[in-house]
């Protein structure tokens, strides 16, 4: 589930590139990018460990195809 520390700053980089005049460094906004970014962390952990699993299986299947 995509939460709002994650859509949040995607609005505020869409309005940023359209050019509003928003207050850009607040610290409030600063944390919320912290949280973000400590999220996409762990999301690509998983998803090395999905590839790094996936990988391996379909390498066992293709060896047995040959």
């Amino acid at each position: 589930m995509v939460g709002f520390e994650m859509t949040f700053p995607t609005l505020i980089e869409m309005a940023k590139d359209i050019g509003l005049d928003l207050p850009y460094d607040e610290p409030a906004l600063q944390d919320i990018y912290a949280k973000r970014d400590l999220k996409l962390a762990k999301y690509d952990n998983y998803i090395c460990l999905f590839v790094n699993i996936f990988w391996i299986l379909f390498s066992s299947f293709q060896a047995k195809r040959g």
